[in-house]
């Protein structure tokens, strides 16, 4: 063995200055960077893994068209980026409608699996690591490209991706290469069959994937809701607290027309938010068949609800810290059971949300008893009582279905909000308008001018300022557009509805309290 005289690395053998080592007294300490505030780490390799078809591409792109935008929040919120995608699965056009969908300036967005000489031709890009590491970072920095996609990552292993060895000799020099330019990678990865386990030991391929990458982010479906959840099984630079490591979504299509006008749908995230259930617990959930009568833990809660409820610490809701229920059936049934059968309570929708530190179970004004009786008094509300939030009625005349192939004429906002210009014009208009409103349910001759602006909507539903539209276009929307635009037309009458009542919930569950 060789003896160590105790010198200085930096004097080297012999007195000499070593020239190849350097100590740790060169080096500034840098706090991590975020691509995506505690998600997505910068300079290192990041992988997405999951069950096939869930979303995992649908999501990863929705965080590069917020990148593209500026608006993906970390430390690089506020300055557009482009965003190199290697994912030769998929088509060019493909990623274009997905990306457009998600609200992308697809100009900043470059697929980098083929690329073009100076004749035009295309020619194929190959990026089999770790021969062509030279080659891919050629494509970031001709780009100009902090942050790269790979789905699938192991599209880039020139070996056999089931042994340790062969993906470790692909992947350090791209986590080098991650560190060396400070670029962001996400690498996409399928779960292997089987269940029963943790999810991070789901993931297809060998464990050196996981033990390379700094940040893992699983997902698995909720057979039964169709709600996605992603949790971030490895953390290594991540300060959030093993509460806040949870999150859930939902898929939507979006219909558009591709460029020959031809309809076509493609996935949209939404409803991202924080979620007090892991993939692990999604993936070792059994689907609930039982009958429509609420089984013995589900009843539990039920009864724990009607006995403790008091308001939420927002006032908007009733119901109860998890904690508490939780500890209150321990003798009888695990915390994983109460949390599986909260979800799936028959006859009540609890919600779940973290108020500071703590989570609570709790209904809403709109989300209350499915069993509660209809009130007489609906105040020309749809859906029975007034906690159920129904939206009030005001019938728009159909009018035949907007050609979409205007869809991409600029949102003209001025002409609806106070009025139609005939409106304007006319000294009795604005009090016979609101007769109409308050009406509800009374007919309106067909306005031709509420079908000419559904004309002049945007192609996206992003794209559509939905705050500072009048009740009568979210109407018109809801009664004459398909798919997303129902949705969130209904979100929004919804919001303004539950706005009005507030009030009368506060004061309601002040007197629980």
């Amino acid at each position: 063995m060789a003896s160590y005289s105790g010198r200085s690395p930096r004097e080297g053998g012999e007195g000499r200055v070593n020239e190849r080592y350097k100590d740790l007294s060169y080096d500034r300490i840098a706090r991590p960077r975020f691509l995506y505030d505690q998600i997505l780490v910068e300079g290192v390799l990041n992988i997405v893994a999951g069950e096939s078809g869930i979303g995992k591409s649908t999501l990863v792109l929705d965080w590069a068209a917020k990148a593209t935008q500026g608006a993906l929040p970390g430390d690089h919120q506020g300055q557009p980026m482009n965003v190199c995608i290697y994912s030769p699965e998929d088509s060019r056009s493909m990623l274009k409608a997905r990306l457009l969908a998600a609200g992308a300036d697809v100009s900043r967005a470059v697929p980098i699996g083929e690329r073009y000489n100076e004749q035009g031709e295309e020619v194929l890009c190959d990026y089999l690591l770790p021969d062509n590491i030279d080659a891919l970072e050629e494509a970031l920095e001709t780009n100009s490209s902090p942050f790269l996609i790979v789905d699938p990552l192991s599209n880039l292993v020139g070996g056999d991706g089931n042994k340790r060895d062969d993906v470790r000799k692909a992947l350090n020099p791209l986590a080098a290469l991650a560190r060396r330019l400070d670029v962001t990678i996400v690498g996409l990865l399928h779960f292997g069959k089987g269940s029963g386990r943790n999810a991070r030991h789901m993931v297809s391929g060998s464990h050196a994937y996981i033990d390379i990458c700094r940040s893992l982010l699983t997902m698995a479906q909720d057979p039964e809701t169709g709600e996605v959840t992603v949790s971030q099984d490895k953390a290594n630079y991540s300060n959030l607290p093993a509460s806040e490591h949870n999150w859930s979504f939902r898929l939507e299509s979006v219909n558009m027309k591709d460029d020959n006008g031809e309809p076509m749908s493609v996935g949209h995230v939404t409803g991202w938010a924080h979620s007090d259930r892991s993939v692990t617990e999604v993936v070792n959930t059994s689907i609930d068949l039982g009958d429509d009568e609420p089984n013995d833990c589900q009843q539990f809660i039920i009864d724990y609800y009607q006995q403790n409820k008091r308001s939420t610490p927002d006032m908007l809701g009733c119901g109860f810290p998890a904690n508490e229920v939780i500890a209150a059936g321990s003798g009888e049934y695990t915390k994983q059971q109460l949390k599986d059968a909260r979800r799936r309570c028959k006859g009540y929708r609890f919600e779940s949300k973290r108020f500071g530190g703590e989570w609570w179970w709790f209904t809403t004004g709109s989300r209350h008893l499915a069993t509660l009786p209809p009130s007489n008094d609906s105040n020309g509300s749809r859906g029975g009582t007034r906690w159920q939030g129904g939206v009030p009625e005001v019938l728009v005349p159909p009018s035949p279905q907007p050609n979409d192939s205007n869809a991409s004429q600029p949102f003209i906002q001025s002409r609806w909000q106070g009025g139609t210009h005939n409106e304007a014009k006319t000294p009795n208009a604005q009090g016979q308008r609101k007769d109409n409103d308050q009406r509800g349910s009374s007919k309106e001759e067909p306005n031709p001018d509420i079908t000419s602006w559904l004309t002049t909507l945007p192609q996206f539903v992003g794209s559509v300022d939905w705050a500072t539209l009048t009740k009568r276009q979210l109407i018109a929307i809801r009664n004459q557009k398909p798919g997303l635009w129902i949705n969130k037309a209904n979100e929004e009458l919804y919001r303004r509805d539950r706005r009005q009542q507030d009030t009368t919930m506060k004061q309601e569950c002040q007197k629980i309290a």
